[in-house]
């Protein structure tokens, strides 16, 4: 099924408030909608219109297969936060933005991949959005 940008972003919102709703704490529904804008912004600096993890995948032309190019990503926030912890200090970016982006980063792999290794869409536009409401 193709979806309309503002179609599209009208699903997600209306799933959004659904999700919200529900008996969740509302802080991690909040935090979930957080990671979302940020994909979705970087998605823009960095991929292309036909596949928002272009740069991902990039990891592949020096032969290393993309889901381990991200986990190597997420080794640098790992150790942005260990020295966090260590000096209660960054330099280039806060904590919460390196947790968040370690949690992006986290979801990211975990599609890469099941794309190597369970039968899935390549990109966001082969992909369909189902929002199946819980019995």
């Amino acid at each position: 099924m193709d979806f309309t940008r503002e179609q599209s972003d009208a699903h997600l919102e209306a799933a959004w408030k659904e999700i919200i709703y529900r008996s969740v704490d509302v802080r991690f529904t909040s935090l979930l909608q957080e990671i979302f804008n940020l994909h979705e912004k970087k998605g823009r600096d960095y991929g292309t219109d036909e596949d928002p993890l272009a740069n991902c995948r990039a990891s592949a032309d020096f032969g290393i297969p993309p889901w381990k190019g991200v986990a190597i990503r997420r080794a640098d926030k790992w150790k942005r936060q260990k020295q966090y912890l260590s000096t209660g200090q960054l330099s280039n970016e806060s904590f919460e933005d390196s947790l968040l982006d370690d949690a992006v980063y986290a979801l990211i792999e975990l599609i890469l991949w099941r794309e190597e290794n369970i039968s899935t869409p390549t990109s966001s536009s082969q992909a369909e959005f189902l929002w199946q409401k819980e019995e």
